[in-house]
C-alpha cells in the first residue's frame, strides 16, 4: 500500500485487507496515530478490536463516532464506551447532520520522516454487512489524499482550516 493504491470491492473482494492492515498498525512500533470516522460497527468487529488494542499500545486513536446511525445507535454508543476504556479521544457526530463518511488516517514513522496512509470507502466498517453491500474501499499514501485527510480532524473538532 505504501507502493501504489489498492482498491477493494466489497462484497466481491472481503475487508480483510483493511482489517488486518488496521491490525498490523495496532502493534507497529513505528505508527503514531489512527484516525477514523465510525458510522456503523458490527456488534462482533475485529475492525474495532484492533483500533483498542492500538489504544492500548499507546497509540493515539482517535474515532469519531455517529450515534445516529439508525437501528444501531445502542451498538455504537457501547463500542463508543469500549474505546473511551481504552483510552481513545472520542468525537461524539454533530448536531445538526450526520457524519456518513468513511475515512481512515494512519501516520507512521520512517527513516525519511512521517507516512500517511488513507483509507476512502463507500460503506461501513461494519464485516458483517461488507458480505452484502456493494462498496468501494480505496487505501492510498499519496501526499496529497494525506494532506486532505489531515484536515478533517481539525475541522470535527471546530477549528478554522486553511484552503488547499
Amino acid at each position: 500500500m505504501l507502493r501504489h493504491d489498492v482498491l477493494l470491492s466489497y462484497p466481491y473482494e472481503t475487508m480483510d485487507a483493511f482489517v488486518k492492515l488496521l491490525q498490523e498498525a495496532a502493534v507497529d512500533p513505528d505508527v503514531v496515530s489512527i484516525k477514523i470516522t465510525l458510522y456503523r460497527l458490527a456488534s462482533q468487529s475485529r475492525l474495532a478490536e484492533a483500533l483498542i488494542t492500538a489504544a492500548e499500545n499507546g497509540k493515539d486513536v482517535t474515532a469519531l463516532f455517529e450515534l445516529r446511525a439508525r437501528f444501531d445507535e445502542s451498538n455504537n454508543i457501547e463500542w463508543s464506551q469500549r474505546f473511551e476504556q481504552a483510552g481513545c479521544n472520542i468525537i461524539y457526530g454533530f448536531h445538526d447532520y450526520k457524519v456518513h463518511s468513511k475515512i481512515c488516517a494512519i501516520t507512521r514513522r520512517s527513516e525519511g520522516g512521517l507516512q500517511f496512509i488513507t483509507q476512502l470507502g463507500t460503506g461501513n466498517y461494519n464485516e458483517k454487512t461488507a458480505k452484502l453491500y456493494t462498496d468501494l474501499s480505496m487505501i492510498t499514501a499519496d501526499p496529497w489524499s494525506a494532506r486532505c485527510r489531515a484536515l478533517l480532524p481539525q475541522h470535527a473538532a471546530g477549528k478554522r482550516v486553511e484552503r488547499l
